[in-house]
This record gives structure tokens, C-alpha cells and sequence, in this order.
């Protein structure tokens, strides 16, 4: 099993933002210091830095810094075989 961990600042939904009209931020996630753990090409875990570290020990990990990456699995690894279809 390959795994390794990208440190960062994220932000994910976790709810559909138009279900939270007029408090959207409540749909969304910002880790400041996360990390992103993948295995197999697969994200196994994310969450702030200091959580997820602790459950993977010695994990090889980088930092990017200076840029924003988005935590929604689809826009980070294709999780499936769908491909992207323009909705019109």
C-alpha cells in the first residue's frame, strides 16, 4: 500500500451550501494547517494537521504552502469511473 500526506490550507463543503442560504460558511470546512492523506490513490483521511498526523505515524508528507488545494475528493482524485459532463 502507497500512501503519503499533502499538508496545507484547506477548505471542503460538507453540506450543500444551498441548503445554509444566508449562513453558507456553516457548509464549509477550513483547515488553516490540514492534511490529506492518500493511499493507493484514494484519499484515506483529512482533517486539521495535528489530528490526522497522529493517526499515521512516520506517513511521508508534503507541505505546499503558498497555494490553496480543494478537499473535495472529486476535484482532487477522482474517486469513480464518472467522467465530467457539462450539465447543459
Amino acid at each position: 500500500m502507497t500512501a503519503f500526506g499533502i499538508r496545507g490550507t484547506f477548505v471542503d463543503f460538507i453540506e450543500d451550501p444551498w441548503r445554509h442560504v444566508g449562513h453558507e460558511s456553516e457548509a464549509a470546512r477550513f483547515h488553516a494547517d490540514g492534511l490529506l492523506v492518500v493511499e493507493d490513490g484514494r484519499i484515506a483521511d483529512f482533517g486539521a494537521h495535528d489530528e490526522v498526523a497522529a493517526r499515521h505515524v512516520g506517513l511521508v508528507v508534503t507541505t505546499i504552502g503558498d497555494r490553496r488545494r480543494s478537499a473535495h475528493p472529486e476535484a482532487v482524485w477522482p474517486q469513480s469511473d464518472r467522467q465530467c459532463r457539462n450539465p447543459r
